[in-house]
């Protein structure tokens, strides 16, 4: 890693060192060689609190080393440009066994969900406080309207969406439709209130608190396809 950042003409710094290292390298420090439970003078469990607050009291480093292994396969699928609602079996040692494919939409839809809720629980893990950022900015919910039957037939079979809305009968529609047509991006508003910012390829969902201090997701449309979430968005986030 240091002759890389070097060959690259950059001067070799804790941080270009530390972003250059890959997730394998950081879940390797999750596995049972670095723990040490007797004397607490490795990682685990000693700085399982510390490393991950959010966690609840008595998480065993193997349940941590477990889903973060999930959610490493998963980025190495995303970089690889693999279809992510594909699953296979576990064989005994929780890793796919590729010869035992998963059949069925629901079946493929759950564990999709499994696979982001893997995400968000390891968010919280490692920081409450971004968790709740990440969840009251509201970037969690295009993918969790994607990740339904509509959301996989705005890939796979429009004609199949279960909802439609008859744009000859309403002249806002006409008017939103002309400006995704122009490539402009629009902010969707009800009462003052902010329901959504969409453009021509992504949608962003937005919240609206009630009296109580509850927030509800007002929409359940999208107006993206799997491959730009999926393949296109998520492969370079790293």
């Amino acid at each position: 890693m240091s002759k890389r950042i070097r060959d690259t003409g950059k001067e070799l710094t804790a941080e270009r060192l530390i972003s250059g290292l890959d997730f394998g390298f950081w879940t390797n420090f999750l596995t049972k060689e670095y723990e040490e439970p007797r004397n607490n003078s490795l990682l685990w469990p000693h700085l399982t609190s510390v490393l991950f607050p959010g966690a609840s009291t008595g998480t065993r480093r193997h349940v941590i080393e477990k889903k973060f292994n999930r959610i490493r396969e998963l980025r190495n699928r995303l970089s690889h440009h693999e279809a992510i609602w594909k699953f296979q079996e576990q064989d005994a040692s929780g890793r796919p066994d590729y010869r035992r494919p998963v059949y069925g939409l629901n079946a493929s839809l759950h564990l999709l969900r499994r696979a982001w809720n893997d995400i968000l629980d390891a968010l919280f893990w490692l920081s409450p406080e971004r968790h709740s950022a990440f969840l009251a900015e509201g970037h969690h919910a295009r993918f969790e309207v994607l990740a339904t039957h509509d959301g996989l037939y705005c890939f796979t079979g429009r004609n199949q969406l279960s909802h439609q809305l008859n744009l000859d009968q309403s002249g806002k529609l006409r008017e939103l439709l002309s400006a995704l047509r122009q490539h402009k991006i629009v902010k969707l508003t009800e009462q003052n209130h902010i329901l959504a910012i969409i453009g021509a390829d992504f949608i962003r969902w937005k919240f609206l608190p009630r009296s109580t201090g509850e927030y509800v997701h007002r929409s359940q449309r999208c107006t993206t396809t799997y491959h730009q979430l999926l393949a296109g968005n998520c492969a370079g986030q790293r």
